[in-house]
């Protein structure tokens, strides 16, 4: 599950889920986020950045890493 947000006049975001997971590694989860995200920008008008982002190891522990105000991990 990925948040996604576009500044403009007004703030639009998205919540985004994948259907391809679950994943091996947390590596693997952070690369398809990345995925996710170029392939949005592509489909939806504007541009869009990441905001959130939650990747589980298959033991359920949650991964979060810093996110710039650019929208990179």
């Amino acid at each position: 599950m990925i948040n996604i947000c576009k500044v403009a006049i007004t703030s639009s975001c998205l919540f985004i889920s994948d259907t391809r997971g679950p994943y091996n590694s947390i590596d693997e989860c952070m690369s398809r986020i990345k995925q996710i995200v170029v392939d949005s920008n592509r489909v939806l008008s504007g541009e869009w950045y990441l905001t959130d982002f939650d990747c589980r190891s298959e033991h359920g522990i949650k991964y979060k890493t810093r996110i710039d105000p650019k929208g990179n991990i």
